[in-house]
């Protein structure tokens, strides 16, 4: 499972409650009382993207690196967060509005869907992200 650690820092932003970070999922400790379930399960939920995109980055790196990569094929190590910035820019520029960017993000989207349903993470399908881009 996952730890949840209180930062006075960390997320940055007024309106951050909390961030995942595998596998951990940081909380401000101001914003503590807004950490309720729901924001619990929508950080679950990015935990379970970073798990498989994380296995997804090592093997990528295994390959680019067997094929003669050399140390740049550690970028793709993480791999969630070259894909969270990536699908947050493609989004950003087909509305030019950095809120609806990151609510159109496949990866947020998920999150927020679901963030409501207790039973989700113990039914969940692997790369479900992809269906919602």
């Amino acid at each position: 499972m996952c730890k949840i650690i209180y930062s006075r820092i960390l997320p940055i932003g007024k309106e951050a409650n909390a961030m995942a970070f595998y596998p951990f999922i940081v909380v401000k400790k101001s914003r503590r009382a807004f950490f309720t379930p729901f924001v619990e399960r929508h950080e679950r939920i990015h935990l379970a993207q970073q798990a498989e995109t994380g296995v997804a980055g090592i093997i990528l790196t295994a390959l680019v690196a067997l094929a003669g990569g050399g140390w740049w094929s550690l970028l793709a190590l993480p791999l969630y967060l070259w894909l969270y910035a990536l699908l947050f820019v493609w989004k950003f520029l087909g509305c030019w509005n950095w809120l609806q960017a990151y609510q159109r993000n496949p990866l947020e989207m998920e999150a927020y869907a679901f963030q409501r349903s207790p039973g989700y993470l113990a039914e969940r399908k692997p790369w479900a992200w992809l269906s919602l881009s």
